[in-house]
Parts: structure tokens; C-alpha cells; sequence
């Protein structure tokens, strides 16, 4: 048994790496906004097509990070993670 077919990675985004940051700083929410508009562009999909998500740790929230993000983006959550794995985060 396995998520064959039911979950698929379609789309990534990332900032540009950089030893001394050259954008104006952002809270976390931010950001999440920011990357989370790229990925789905990278993707081709539209945000309603999105039911969940999995995250880490949120600087804004100490309560579940899942919730706040997609909440701060206006998508209905039906599925949820929070990952905290020290180094393996998601």
C-alpha cells in the first residue's frame, strides 16, 4: 500500500541562495506566501486546487504552523502536518 497516484510533488520553489541577503527581511508568513505562489506557478495549478500541506515550525505561531499558513493564504485545509524532526524538517 502506498500513495501511488494520491499525492504528487508538482512544483518547487526556493530563494536564491545568498551568503548576506539582498531582499528587505519578511515574517515567515511572508514568505511562505511568496514561495508558496512560486511553487504553484512552477506547478501550473490554482490554489483551490490545493487540500493540504506539510511545514515545519512557524516563527508566527506557536500553535499548529499548518493551519496558520494556509489560513494566512485564504486555502481550506483538509489535510495537515507539522514536521518537527530537528534536521528533518520538510
Amino acid at each position: 500500500m502506498g500513495l501511488r497516484g494520491d499525492a504528487a510533488i508538482v512544483g518547487i520553489a526556493e530563494y536564491k541562495p545568498e551568503r548576506r541577503s539582498s531582499r528587505a527581511p519578511k515574517f515567515h508568513l511572508e514568505q511562505w506566501t511568496d514561495l508558496a505562489k512560486a511553487a504553484l506557478d512552477d506547478a501550473g495549478i490554482h490554489p483551490s486546487e490545493v487540500n493540504g500541506i506539510c511545514a515545519n515550525r512557524l516563527a508566527e505561531s506557536d500553535s499548529f504552523a499548518p493551519s496558520t499558513i494556509l489560513e494566512y493564504l485564504g486555502i481550506p485545509m483538509n489535510f495537515g502536518e507539522m514536521v518537527d524532526l530537528g534536521g528533518a524538517t520538510a
